[in-house]
């Protein structure tokens, strides 16, 4: 889905400032930026044939983080919020908000649980997912708002030096939408469960082969109107974890994934992966890439969608305080038993491309400032969906090491 150019900065490498309350360790974060938005709606046609909508945006973030270190164990507590001011459009402005905990637990070298939980209150900006051009929500002079609750529970067992680790992944999510007048969005209002059983088997000091098993429920709450939405899904993956040298990391996951609605309908089997990998050719210049095929659930456009997305990035540090970032990505989505009585086609394919280019000066180990442009473009076989966007933002950080630790998932994440 579209991006917004809000995410906090991941700067996790370098150890932010923190205060000493007693036996915890305070890390908070703030961000102040002002960007200028050539497309706000993600619609270059607009409502009523306007056209664009653009406008600037001022947008405050903070991130507070209470953590404690016991020996080998780690627990944090997490509150933060995102807000936006739209200068050109007040009724688009939100105050997004995110509590949540994390802990890592070692009952011995052989034993170990990681736990996350979290409660997210947060929005869909105009003409994204279910207020997306073309779909009843676009005519809403109102934002989509909703709340969820997430959790998942990852147990390990087997030494850091041992041969062999078996691994048990478990959690669930909640999503709710607040009942709106023009639309009803409760319609989508999901409970997605999951389980992940994994083996990992070391071949070198810091290489190990994988294989998993991930098996997905999701289920919507009306019961009648969105029963044709509920699936399952399960994902036959191997692959390999590795830290080969110090210039490369990296996880590759391949495998096969199988779909079953329970409506009956006919579901989607096939090939599904995903990487993600860290070259440093040198200490001070970094690329990645990431690439992935799943099928998610759908986003207005029909029932489900297959989704392959690949992108690739570059971080430069010039210097001990001057750094750039570049990053490309590509998205496709292909959206599965769309409604052809509103579209005329029962199957939907969207393109997106965005590209993301930016400088960051440390101007004190405590202040960083930055300055980023963003393109985001968008063609869909449903041409009313097509856009293009342009996003220049100016930002000042306040610990930015911190960033990574203290920062909010606030992207809708399933």
């Amino acid at each position: 889905m579209p991006a917004d150019g809000s995410d906090f900065s991941d700067i996790v490498s370098k150890k932010p400032w923190t205060y000493g309350i007693g036996p915890f360790d305070f890390s908070p974060m703030l961000e102040v930026s002002e960007s200028y938005n050539d497309n706000i709606w993600f619609n270059n046609i607009g409502p009523n044939n306007q056209g664009k909508k653009s406008s600037m945006l001022t947008q405050v973030k903070l991130g507070l983080q209470l953590e404690l270190n016991y020996g080998l164990n780690r627990y944090a507590l997490q509150y933060g919020f995102r807000s936006w001011t739209w200068h050109s459009s007040p009724n688009d402005d939100y105050l997004d908000q995110f509590v949540g905990t994390k802990e890592h637990i070692e009952f011995t070298d052989r034993n170990k649980v990681d736990f996350i939980a979290n409660y997210i209150d947060s929005h869909n900006l105009r003409g994204t997912y279910f207020t997306a051009p073309g779909l009843p929500g676009s005519q809403l002079n109102q934002l989509a708002t909703f709340y969820e609750y997430n959790a998942e529970l990852k147990y390990r067992y087997g030494a850091a030096s041992a041969q062999g680790n078996l691994e048990l992944i478990t959690g669930f999510s909640d999503l709710n939408y607040n009942p709106i007048q023009g639309a009803d969005l409760t319609t989508y209002n999901k409970t997605r469960i999951y389980l992940i059983p994994g083996f990992y088997y070391k071949i070198m000091p810091k290489t190990q082969l994988l294989a998993q098993v991930e098996a997905t429920w999701y289920k919507y709450h009306e019961s009648s109107s969105a029963a044709i939405y509920d699936f399952n899904l399960q994902r036959y993956l191997i692959g390999a974890k590795w830290e080969a040298t110090a210039e490369t990391t990296g996880i590759l996951r391949l495998g096969y994934m199988t779909q079953q609605f329970n409506s009956g309908a006919n579901g989607t089997s096939g090939f599904t992966g995903d990487i993600g990998m860290e070259w440093s050719p040198l200490s001070y210049s970094r690329f990645n890439i990431s690439a992935s095929r799943n099928i998610n659930p759908t986003s207005g456009y029909g029932t489900a969608n297959i989704t392959n997305q690949v992108s690739v990035g570059w971080t430069h540090d010039w210097s001990s305080r001057l750094s750039t970032h570049l990053r490309v990505g590509y998205t496709n989505i292909d959206n599965q038993h769309v409604n052809t009585t509103t579209v005329n086609s029962s199957n939907i394919y969207s393109n997106y491309i965005n590209a993301k280019v930016g400088v960051e000066y440390a101007v004190r180990n405590w202040l960083s400032v930055g300055l980023n442009y963003s393109y985001n473009n968008l063609s869909s076989s449903y041409n009313v969906q097509n856009y293009d966007q342009n996003i220049v933002m100016l930002y000042f950080t306040f610990n930015p090491n911190a960033a990574g630790q203290t920062s909010a998932p606030w992207t809708f994440n399933f």
